[in-house]
C-alpha cells in the first residue's frame, strides 16, 4: 500500500471515529423544537437567553423557556420520549445519559406533557423534578404543572401555563394528571411515595403532603378526550394529535394551520 493510500485510510478512520464519538457523546440526545411563539435556551454557565429559531440540541445543565403564547417540544431519541412544553414554562436538563438510559428534567415553573412510548423495566429512568416532588414515569402519558411561590415581591411564576380543564394551581404546589400508565410520586420534603393510576390526579403542597384525587382537582375531562398524540398532523409537531395542542387542548383550525405530512423541521443548530 502506498503512502498516499495509507494516509487516506488513516484520515478516513479518524473521521469515522470522531463522528461516532460525537453521536455517542452523553447529553446530546435532547432536541428542543420551537413550534409557536417565543422560545429561548440558556446554556449551562451562561446568563444569556438565546432565541430558538427552529431546533437546538440541549445538553446537561441547559435550560429552555417559552413565552406566554409559545409552545415547544423536547424529544429524547434514546428513550422514545416526547415532551410538550406549555406556554410560560421554564425547565432545566438535570441529566441526560444515553448509556444508562436516564433522563431528568427540572421544572422551574409551568406545564409539561410527557409521552413515553412503551413500558420500561427501569421505571425511574425518566423523571420530572419540581422543588417539592419527584415524578417518575412508568410508560405513561401525563401532565405536570408547577407554580412558584412569590419571593421578595416577585409574583408567582407558571400560572399562565394552566392546561385546559384544570383549576388554578396554588403557588408552591405541584399538580399531575395521569392519562395512561402510572406515575410514581415522591415528596421531596417528607419522602412519602404514592403510585398514581390512569385517570387520576395528585396535588403536592409546599410542605410535601401528597393528596391523590383532591376534590378541587378532579381528573380533567378535556384531557381524557384528547386524541392520539403520535400522528403529528398539526403545526406544532409530533407530540400532539390532530385537533389538539401539545397539552391536549382542542385547537382552533384557523389559528393553527396543518402542515403537510411530509414536512420536516429545519436542521438543528449545534
Amino acid at each position: 500500500m502506498s503512502c498516499r493510500e495509507l494516509l487516506t485510510l488513516a484520515l478516513t478512520l479518524a473521521l469515522t471515529w470522531m463522528a461516532g464519538s460525537a453521536l455517542a457523546e452523553p447529553g446530546k440526545d435532547a432536541l428542543l423544537t420551537r413550534q409557536q411563539g417565543k422560545v429561548e435556551i440558556r446554556r449551562q454557565g451562561s446568563n444569556t437567553w438565546t432565541p430558538v429559531i427552529a431546533s437546538r440540541y440541549l445538553t446537561n445543565g441547559d435550560s429552555g423557556q417559552t413565552g406566554p403564547a409559545a409552545r415547544a417540544q423536547v424529544q429524547l431519541q434514546f428513550r422514545n420520549l416526547r415532551l410538550a412544553v406549555g406556554p410560560a414554562t421554564r425547565f432545566t436538563v438535570a441529566e441526560l445519559n444515553r448509556k444508562a438510559g436516564q433522563a431528568s428534567l427540572e421544572l422551574g415553573w409551568g406545564a409539561l406533557r410527557a409521552r413515553l412510548k412503551g413500558r420500561t423495566q427501569a421505571s425511574e429512568n425518566y423523571q420530572v423534578l419540581t422543588p417539592n416532588a419527584v415524578l417518575a414515569a412508568q410508560g405513561t402519558e401525563w401532565v405536570t404543572h408547577y407554580v412558584t411561590l412569590p419571593q421578595d415581591g416577585t409574583p408567582p411564576q407558571g400560572g399562565d401555563a394552566l392546561p385546559e380543564g384544570w383549576p388554578p394551581t396554588p403557588p408552591g404546589h405541584t399538580r399531575v394528571a395521569v392519562h395512561e400508565g402510572t406515575v410514581r410520586v415522591q415528596s421531596v420534603p417528607t419522602g412519602a411515595v404514592q403510585l398514581l393510576q390512569p385517570r387520576s390526579t395528585a396535588d403536592i403542597g409546599p410542605e410535601g403532603m401528597i393528596v391523590v384525587n383532591p376534590p378541587d382537582f378532579p381528573y380533567p375531562v378535556e384531557a381524557s378526550a384528547a386524541p392520539a398524540i403520535e400522528r403529528g398532523t398539526t403545526s406544532r409537531g409530533e407530540l400532539q394529535g390532530e385537533g389538539s395542542d401539545p397539552l391536549g387542548n382542542p385547537s382552533q383550525p384557523s389559528a393553527r394551520p396543518t402542515i403537510p405530512s411530509d414536512s420536516h423541521p429545519s436542521p438543528p443548530h449545534p
